[in-house]
Formats: structure tokens, C-alpha cells, sequence
């Protein structure tokens, strides 16, 4: 029996029609591994929306992200509070469509965004973390699961949010009404 570096070699010598014929015939032998089932969906905690008049714009602000975009009062109240809950984060900064928070994690990266909802008014505000999906990739090959330290922090912005008396109307959002 040859051993599977000896099938890989002769495969890398194959051209493609032969490759095919190889593969499907040691699938058939029952050599190849079966893929294994996708991660069912799941609706994960990762967009809030609220209304507050807590968080007007600084002077100036939507020049550090895009015109009528504001949200640097809330990342700092959020900045503020999160550790409380045992989330701690870096410095945040200024993207085009609000602040980013990043959030000290040892296994992958995440971060929360946040900033208002252009819309008349301006009291409604979007806080949204990423990933947003059950796995994500770190390095080439290796997939970790994201739930359980995305679902952490969902939970220290609840309890954050929930706070504050000024913010009504809160609602997480599923992820098709985003």
C-alpha cells in the first residue's frame, strides 16, 4: 500500500482529465475524507440599533469620517463602560462610516463599530461587531469558532447600552432587517 505522500506525488504528475479519473475512482474506494457539514445558520447578537440624544457630534467630527456621520461621543461612552463588564478594548479611531473599537481578544480579532443612522432627526444610532459570522480563519487553514467570545462582548454592549437612561428603543437585529 502506498502511503498518502506517494498519491499525492503521482497525483501532482497527473494532467487534469487523469487527476479526475484518479479522484473519482478513490472516492469511490472510500480514500477521501467527506467534507464536513457546514455550521448550521445562526442568528448571532452582532447589530443594535437605539435612539438617544445623549451622543450629539463634537464640532468638526464628520470631518474625521464623512459628512453627517457622527458617533465619537458613543465609542467613547462604550470605551468607557465596557471594561465593567470584563471587555476590555484599544484605542478607538476613526473609519468612513464611524469609530472602530477594537476589543482585546486572544483568539481572533473583533471589534465593535458605531456611529449614527443618517436619517431625519439624527437620534438613531447603529453598534454593530465583527465577525458577524459562527467561524472565521486564522492564518491559512485553521477555523475557529466566534460564538462564544462574540456572544461575550454582545452582552457587555447590552448591559452598557441598557444603562444609559438616555437610550430608548433598543433592538438587536436580525441578520436580514440589516
Amino acid at each position: 500500500m502506498q502511503s498518502l505522500r506517494d498519491l499525492r506525488t503521482a497525483v501532482r504528475r497527473m494532467d487534469a482529465p487523469a487527476i479526475s479519473l484518479f479522484k473519482n475512482r478513490i472516492a469511490l474506494a472510500g480514500v477521501f475524507k467527506h467534507k464536513r457539514p457546514a455550521m448550521p445558520a445562526r442568528n448571532m447578537r452582532t447589530n443594535v440599533e437605539f435612539t438617544s440624544d445623549a451622543f450629539p457630534p463634537y464640532p468638526g467630527e464628520d470631518e474625521k469620517v464623512n459628512p453627517g456621520i457622527w458617533g465619537q461621543r458613543l465609542a467613547e461612552f462604550i470605551v468607557s463602560r465596557l471594561p465593567e463588564y470584563g471587555v476590555e478594548t484599544g484605542n478607538f479611531y476613526p473609519e468612513d462610516w464611524g469609530w472602530e473599537i477594537p476589543v482585546k481578544n486572544e483568539a481572533f480579532p473583533i471589534f465593535i463599530g458605531c456611529g449614527n443612522k443618517t436619517e431625519p432627526g439624527g437620534t438613531r444610532f447603529l453598534c454593530f461587531i465583527d465577525p458577524s459570522t459562527p467561524e472565521t480563519r486564522t492564518g491559512l487553514f485553521k477555523k475557529v469558532s466566534t460564538l462564544a467570545d462574540v456572544d461575550r462582548v454582545a452582552d457587555a454592549l447590552d448591559e452598557v447600552l441598557q444603562s444609559h437612561p438616555a437610550i430608548k428603543d433598543l433592538r438587536w437585529l436580525a441578520n436580514d432587517e440589516i
